[in-house]
């Protein structure tokens, strides 16, 4: 009789143990790890760490808030713009000086516009807004060059603004014939010294510790320093109806 007391007790054990097993299985100590080159599995005495929390998006000033289509994946040139603004200069002017010979043949309508814009060739397309003329320079960067928006901006004022792919970014100022200011909206820092800053650059936030969104810094800069407030329906192929196409070279 004792033995069969001890042997039932044993099995109660046993069972406890079973149980006790079963119902630490959701939490497992223990994890099987196989190794990707076909390695006899190991055990690692931890279960794999929490997965980091997402670091979260910085806030967006509200002076940036109407300038942030160009930091969005839904705008066509998020990854490569670069355009000028001419005040008191003629489409068809800005477009002989920019192209400085390199035009192939004239674009008249947005329909043209659209197709070429769709083919490898470089193009410039130019379209007015109150008393300035806005040349979008697709493929290329001829709108930056500093020689011509220096004569274009006379007698007046001139910007251009440029990034691409590569992650380069420029602005340059222009007015009455000088180039008035040059510089880097990312390496802000390092573009020679703060008494060559315009006053228009204040607190729009160029180089502060947390600085990002280079491009909607950029386009309330020429708001500032042309009264022009650019929309993304301002660059929208249907908005150009005149430009060139530009030869390789």
């Amino acid at each position: 009789m004792t033995g069969v007391v001890k042997c039932a007790a044993a099995m109660v054990v046993a069972a406890t143990l079973v149980v006790s097993c079963a119902s630490s299985s959701d939490t497992p100590l223990f994890r099987l790890h196989t190794s990707p080159v076909g390695a006899a599995p190991e055990a690692f005495d931890a279960a794999p760490a929490p997965a980091p929390s997402p670091v979260p998006r910085k806030p967006v000033p509200a002076v940036l808030r109407p300038y942030m289509f160009g930091e969005s994946a839904g705008f066509a040139y998020v990854d490569s713009l670069t355009f000028a603004l001419y005040e008191g200069v003629t489409r068809s002017r800005a477009l002989e000086l920019v192209a400085a010979g390199g035009a192939l043949s004239p674009i008249e309508s947005a329909d043209e516009a659209y197709h070429a814009a769709r083919s490898s060739r470089g193009l410039l397309l130019a379209r007015k807004i109150g008393r300035w003329t806005l040349v979008l320079d697709l493929r290329g960067a001829s709108v930056i060059n500093r020689a011509t928006l220096a004569t274009l901006s006379l007698p007046h004022a001139a910007a251009a603004f440029h990034t691409d792919l590569a992650a380069d970014y420029r602005f340059i100022y222009a007015r009455g014939g000088q180039i008035v200011r040059d510089f880097d909206p990312v390496d802000y820092l390092d573009n020679g010294p703060v008494q060559d800053r315009l006053a228009a650059e204040q607190g729009i936030g160029f180089g502060s510790l947390n600085s990002v969104y280079p491009t909607a810094r950029s386009l309330l800069l020429i708001r500032r320093l042309t009264g022009i407030r650019l929309r993304a329906a301002d660059f929208s192929l249907s908005a150009f109806a005149l430009g060139v196409v530009m030869r390789r070279r």
